[in-house]
C-alpha cells in the first residue's frame, strides 16, 4: 500500500496504523509494527475477529 505521509517522525506509521483500525475495526492501540518501523516493508501483528475478515474479504 503506498501512504501519503512522508517518513518523517512516524508519520507515515501514524498513517498506515490509523488507515489499517478503520479497515479491520480495532484500536489503534492494539496494532503493533513488530518489524520495519524504519523501511518501507513491515510486519505488523492485527487481532482481527474472523467475522470482521469475512466482512472485508
Amino acid at each position: 500500500m503506498k501512504l501519503t505521509s512522508v517518513p518523517r517522525d512516524g508519520k507515515a506509521n501514524e498513517e498506515l496504523v490509523e488507515y489499517l483500525s478503520e479497515i479491520f475495526k480495532v484500536k489503534k492501540s492494539e496494532i503493533k509494527i513488530l518489524r520495519g518501523e524504519k523501511d518501507r516493508r513491515k510486519v505488523i501483528s492485527i487481532p482481527i475477529e474472523e467475522s470482521v475478515i469475512n466482512s472485508i474479504c
